[in-house]
């Protein structure tokens, strides 16, 4: 058990008498055998985060045992805010499955908390509740329009005469912000700026701040500093982390003494078009009627260190975020571009993989060790896609013995490419046979040239993604089973079963389609891959694949190994890609240690006999299981923002690619509906919205379980083909309107 929960453990379950904070660190140090240091150091961090709260005797409770609740505030634009709860509580402040939905929090009640920040609530009523404390402030810095007062009114708060205010992009950002002369700098009235937050009211009032940039470009280039702030993405590293990236180096002589040398082998990798954080690379081996796999991961452990400098700023970043074009790295570029990324013909420093699987792809054994390979070749999924199709090369038995590529790739790579193809194939099939789901879910791409959106496109996975995705996966898998086993300190990739009641309702929608589904007793992975094969030719394809996408739980970072319900496998982590992912940043390092104390600094799986040493190594460190706990957390929220971000940049893109499209007639899909109107999605992704009140005139009712917005005279479906007409496209909003097109 963690100390934490220890700690939680005595406090919830036994009667601890004290008087002060430090008589309470006393009976716990000596109850639990542990330093009064550890002791205050974790209780404060829990009274900080809100796990503990005090009662009304003074003492400290769960505040469960109070009625109160950890979420995150969701705010509407009307003032109201809903709560997400803390479904996962980390130190025994937990919420079962199903037991709580979004609270909902009048106006009055917020009592001065804002989009995104974590609170503590009460509830009041059934899905109602009132905000008890903010433990953390979301906000920092805020995109708008700089604007006077002139005694005006704006979401009922007056704005003075004599001051400037900042007026957000976002909606969500309840209240105006009030920017003292002093503060304005060289900004204008109506200019748009970016707003530091300098004070934030926690009740009536409105909060204080200063501009730091006035914002210049084009409203592309805005919108994006715009998102940015929203999600609280940083896009600039400081001077000491940059400094201190600048710096690193590596000693491959004295690396090589203590790593496996593998830079004869031949690795390569495979990545985007435009990647230049190539943090993974693939070799494949034969051995008799077994195959050797080799996953080569970057070894970013080696240069950040815990805590240092580079660590607090990749730990505050959680991940790299991408944009159409851009991409904001959670490392430096002199690490994530040069000295990690594994760039062809260059000796690097890894941290190897190495499977070894029989003819049906089934794990015979496995090796983790410390390397240094060398890439023979920088390959693209789009070269490897026309490689497995066959395209300019001629194979006679499996072999390559004519290649038309310009000479680029070596036969021997391309003989390579073909045997992973075929490990790729059986591991698929195993991956299906084990009740993986297989959502189709295809990507946008972005034709960018000159800063100039060209086309939109919907971009479909091809096999050479699959392949990668099916040895990543399978990287992922051996490492977080072998941790698990060991039973130290680790970060792993969790994802819950989805709520039954949830997938009923997707069910229910499709069978309102037409659809031939059947409710289930107990929802699993293999039931709802089944349905998506039952509609994979249908229309409703596309529609039914985000159903169940949106129903089922989001997946996570957790200090506990519990599995994960989309992948269909009791054990799963991330480890593959830490050039852009703190979890696999952290769990290198702990990895790293754990090869500290084996026998030639080598871990295999079929010889555990080291898992003593392991174990005695990380024992009771609880300073390790406190930062895992942390970085897991830390990691989710980050990867939450980042996908928002990522999503409001692509809706931008599509907002400002079809301004020019104004008048235009498409057919689609539609994909989404509710009491206000209609959504359609066309072909190439782009999705708008039909307002209600410019739909056909007709008494339309809701059915939100059968998401279906139905009047006397016609009724409109989810799956829905329909022709639209563009009106509308918005880049500040980033929303884009349709109007029916009657054909």
């Amino acid at each position: 058990m963690k100390l934490h929960e220890q700690i939680f453990f005595e406090i919830k379950n036994k009667k601890l008498n004290y008087k002060s904070y430090s008589q309470l660190f006393a009976t716990l140090s000596k109850n639990l055998n542990t330093s009064i240091d550890s002791i205050a150091k974790c209780v404060n961090k829990m009274i900080q985060d809100g796990d503990l709260i005090e009662n009304g005797r003074k003492q400290l409770v769960s505040p469960e045992e109070l009625g109160i609740y950890k979420g995150t505030v969701n705010a509407n634009p009307k003032g109201f805010a809903f709560i997400e709860p803390k479904i996962r509580g980390i130190k025994g402040f937990e919420i079962k499955k199903g037991d709580k939905t979004d609270v909902f929090v009048p106006a009055s009640m917020l009592f001065g908390a804002l989009d995104g920040d974590e609170v503590l609530y009460r509830l009041e009523g059934k899905d109602s509740g009132v905000i008890v404390k903010i433990l953390k402030r979301y906000n920092k810095n805020i995109v708008g329009k700089l604007v006077r007062g002139n005694n005006s009114i704006y979401k009922g708060i007056k704005l003075d005469s004599e001051n400037f205010y900042l007026i957000a992009d976002n909606p969500k950002f309840g209240k105006p912000v009030l920017i003292p002369q002093r503060e304005i700098k060289e900004a204008k009235e109506n200019e748009r700026v970016v707003a530091e937050l300098t004070f934030q009211p926690e009740g009536k009032g409105v909060p204080v701040g200063k501009v730091i940039e006035i914002l210049f470009g084009d409203d592309v280039e805005q919108g994006l500093v715009s998102i940015l702030c929203e999600n609280q993405i940083p896009n600039i590293f400081p001077e000491k982390v940059i400094g201190e990236a600048d710096n690193l180096k590596v000693d491959y002589e004295l690396e090589r003494k203590k790593r496996v040398d593998l830079t004869n082998k031949l690795i390569v990798t495979i990545d985007g078009e435009d990647a230049k954080d190539l943090d993974d690379a693939i070799s494949l081996e034969k051995d008799g009627d077994c195959i050797i796999l080799g996953v080569h991961i970057a070894d970013v452990g080696n240069f950040v260190t815990r805590d240092s400098v580079i660590d607090k700023e990749a730990f505050n970043r959680g991940t790299s975020v991408y944009f159409p074009g851009k991409v904001y790295p959670m490392l430096p570029q002199a690490l994530s571009n040069n000295l990690c990324s594994l760039n062809p013909d260059e000796e690097k420093l890894a941290i190897t993989v190495e499977i070894k699987l029989n003819k049906f792809a089934e794990i015979i054994s496995s090796k983790i060790y410390e390397s240094i390979i060398k890439s023979k070749a920088r390959l693209t999924y789009n070269l490897v896609q026309d490689i497995l199709n066959k395209k300019n090369i001629k194979i006679n038995n499996g072999i390559a013995n004519e290649n038309i590529l310009d000479g680029r790739i070596d036969n021997k790579i391309i003989t390579m490419l073909f045997e992973m193809e075929t490990l790729s194939n059986k591991l698929s099939a195993l991956r299906n046979k084990n009740g993986a789901l297989n959502l189709d879910l295809p990507e946008t791409y972005f034709q960018i040239d000159e800063n100039t959106i060209k086309d939109v496109k919907r971009k479909e996975r091809e096999g050479s993604y699959i392949l990668i995705e099916n040895f990543m996966i399978l990287a992922n898998k051996v490492i977080a089973e072998i941790f698990c086993k060991l039973e130290i300190p680790f970060i792993y990739r969790i994802h819950g079963e989805p709520s039954k009641q949830r997938i009923n309702d997707i069910i229910t929608v499709l069978q309102s389609l037409g659809v031939n589904v059947k409710m289930s007793k107990k929802i699993t992975s293999f039931y709802l891959q089944n349905i998506l094969n039952s509609i994979e030719l249908t229309q409703f394809r596309d529609v039914g694949n985000k159903l169940i996408l949106r129903a089922l739980e989001k997946a996570i970072y957790s200090e506990k190994c519990l599995g994960h319900f989309g992948l269909a496998l009791p054990y799963y982590c991330h480890f593959t890609s830490p050039i852009r992912r703190y979890p696999d940043l952290a769990i290198h390092r702990i990895i790293k240690d754990a090869l500290s104390v084996c026998k030639n600094r080598i871990l295999e799986t079929t010889n555990l006999n080291f898992a003593q040493d392991v174990t005695k190594k990380f024992k009771n460190n609880y300073d390790l299981e406190e930062f895992v706990i942390d970085a897991a957390l830390q990691s989710s929220e980050r990867e939450r923002k980042a996908d928002q971000a990522e999503r409001d940049a692509d809706d931008l893109f599509k907002a400002k690619y079809m301004e020019d499209k104004i008048g235009n007639i498409y057919t689609g899909k539609i994909s989404g509906v509710s009491s206000f109107g209609i959504f359609v999605e066309l072909e190439n992704t782009v999705e708008g919205i039909i307002k209600i009140e410019n739909l056909p005139a007709d008494d339309y009712i809701f059915d939100e379980k059968k998401f279906i917005l139905k009047g006397k005279k016609r009724k409109f479906i989810i799956g829905q083909n329909l022709c639209v007409k563009v009106i509308s496209s918005n880049i500040l909003t980033r929303k884009i309107e349709f109007l029916l097109k009657e054909t």
